[in-house]
């Protein structure tokens, strides 16, 4: 069955409730992961995005390139999104806590609801 964006974020909220940096960790992929799937048909609409290589860079930085306000506040928000998923992914020396996940959840709420709103403007 497919599923939404907003289910990997639900699934994001509730791997923060478990005990354990492993957790912590998969919870900000998921998040950022569920803004990447909300952010790419956008950014599609508004420019085409060049799927060979580096494809979550030219997601953010459509945003970012637009005039609007809007849009490069959720281009800035990927960016620093997939900086803490990058983190989280890679960098395992790191330690990445609840509240980092949370942040970064909440960071990803803020995403999706905007771009539910750019989306109905398009």
């Amino acid at each position: 069955m497919p599923i939404l964006p907003r289910d990997l974020l639900e699934c994001a909220t509730a791997l923060i409730k478990e005990n354990g940096e492993t957790f912590q960790r998969a919870a900000v992929s998921r998040a950022y992961y569920a803004c990447y799937h909300a952010a790419l048909p956008v950014a599609e609409r508004l420019a085409p995005v060049d799927v060979n290589g580096g494809l979550h860079k030219k997601l953010y930085e459509t945003f970012i390139k637009e005039r609007e306000l809007s849009y490069k506040s959720v281009g800035y928000m990927l960016r620093q999104s997939h900086s803490d998923r990058i983190r989280a992914d890679y960098h395992l020396q790191e330690e990445i806590g609840r509240r980092d996940a949370e942040t970064v959840i909440y960071t990803a709420i803020k995403i999706l609801n905007k771009i539910d709103s750019l989306d109905r403007d398009l």
